[in-house]
């Protein structure tokens, strides 16, 4: 049976950069909520459903890691959005477009 240790622990940054030095520590005050997991054999971690429903966090959400030697920090990565794509989607047109005709004309 697995065992989940839910606590909700009231923490703030301090001003300075989390990364300019290994031994920086949270300070009391913004609400930030913790639980336990494990790390598997093959370097797995589970990040739990509570956690991930927050986050919308889904199968296939990737994610930066960061470390300072001391801490780990997971920053999901977002996808582009409809939009973004659609754009990317008319500059490839463009360039083929482009590359179609200069074919056609005769010119390299």
């Amino acid at each position: 049976m697995q065992e989940t240790c839910r606590n909700v622990l009231t923490w703030q940054l301090p001003s300075r950069s989390l990364w300019a030095h290994s031994k920086t520590r949270l300070q009391p005050e913004a609400s930030m909520e913790y639980e336990l997991t494990r790390l598997s054999s093959k370097g797995q971690l589970v990040i739990p459903q509570d956690m991930r429903k927050a986050l919308g966090l889904r199968t296939g959400t990737r994610l930066a890691m960061f470390t300072d030697g001391e801490h780990i920090l997971l920053k999901p990565i977002p996808t582009p959005g409809v939009s973004a794509f659609k754009r990317l989607v008319a500059e490839a047109r463009k360039i083929t477009e482009k590359a179609t005709a200069t074919k056609k004309g005769g010119s390299k």
